[in-house]
């Protein structure tokens, strides 16, 4: 039986630098080595005196291999409430990439899948995402993969690391 070229496996404490990496490069300037780092809080001696995580906040994460090599990333966030007007329900990618040399082989999809299971797992019934306005390239993706536009133009609501500011638009897909 032959073996998938292109796995899937958990993010963990040492090999979050590489997730790290990979958001890097394939987004740039939005995220924060914080943003990742906040995924493994509780495990570190820095934080030992906060609160852990409530359950209310469960992100899923995961490292995409092509032939073994890490690709791509993804972080997905359970919502179980809607919070605010310019949230939804469900479970909301907070961060897709794959590498710009391993794109069109199925690796970005096989990410998205796994936030779509987790969402039916979940029970909840949309994915969805925020992307920035102008990335007809990732907008053309998510359409492909069954999501629609959700609601206008959000206006300044992606912050750039380096203070800019970009519009946004909110893409959704209904799990049954």
């Amino acid at each position: 039986m032959a073996r998938d070229i292109c796995t899937l496996d958990n993010v963990y404490a040492n090999n979050l630098g590489m997730l790290i990496k990979l958001a890097n490069v394939t987004v740039l300037d939005i995220y924060e080595d914080t943003f990742f780092t906040e995924l493994f809080a509780e495990d570190t001696s820095v934080t030992k005196n906060k609160k852990a995580n409530s359950k209310k906040d469960v992100r899923f994460t995961q490292l995409a291999y092509y032939s073994e090599i890490q690709v791509g990333g993804l972080v997905a966030r359970l919502v179980p409430k809607k919070q605010n007007e310019l949230s939804l329900k469900g479970i909301q990618i907070e961060f897709l990439g794959v590498l710009p040399n391993y794109r069109d082989k199925s690796i970005g999809s096989k990410l998205l899948k796994f936030a779509e299971d987790k969402c039916s797992e979940c029970h909840q019934h949309n994915v969805f995402v925020y992307i920035p306005a102008l990335d007809n390239s990732a907008k053309e993706w998510f359409i492909a993969h069954g999501f629609e536009q959700h609601g206008d133009v959000f206006n300044n609501f992606i912050k750039r690391l380096n203070g800019d500011e970009q519009d946004a638009i909110l893409l959704k897909k209904h799990i049954s």
